[in-house]
């Protein structure tokens, strides 16, 4: 008898392979090391990874413009994901749509600020 794991030669009445440990004349289906492997070998949306850079940089820099792009590049990058199920990378697209949310969120309440204290409280030092 040979291991289905290894591949080693073994008595026909062993219990277990003696090089790997794989329990022989088990009826339970081999898990299959190859698809998980080619799954992982995938890479991950490119437009998924970019709307999510650019969602991250806006919180630093720029929010409203990269905001506006993190929006547009996550959002292709989950329409992607959605048409190949095999592609990787929409949760990383939605986390980019919700972090670009909060980064036009932020620079807008920021734009307000800015106006608010130039129209309203600038006028009380001149």
């Amino acid at each position: 008898m040979y291991c289905p794991r290894c591949g080693a030669q073994h008595p026909d009445d062993a219990c277990f392979c003696a090089k790997c440990g794989f329990k022989l004349n088990q009826k339970e289906p081999i898990h299959d090391f190859a698809q998980e492997n080619a799954q992982a070998a995938t890479p991950y949306n490119q437009n998924a990874v970019i709307g999510f850079a650019l969602s991250l940089a806006g919180l630093f820099f720029f929010g409203l413009i990269l905001g506006i792009f993190g929006i547009i590049f996550s959002r292709r990058g989950m329409q992607e994901c959605d048409a190949d199920p095999t592609s990787r990378g929409r949760s990383l697209a939605v986390a980019g749509l919700i972090v670009s949310i909060v980064d036009l969120a932020y620079s807008a309440l920021a734009v307000l600020g800015v106006l608010y204290y130039v129209l309203f409280l600038g006028m009380l030092f001149f």
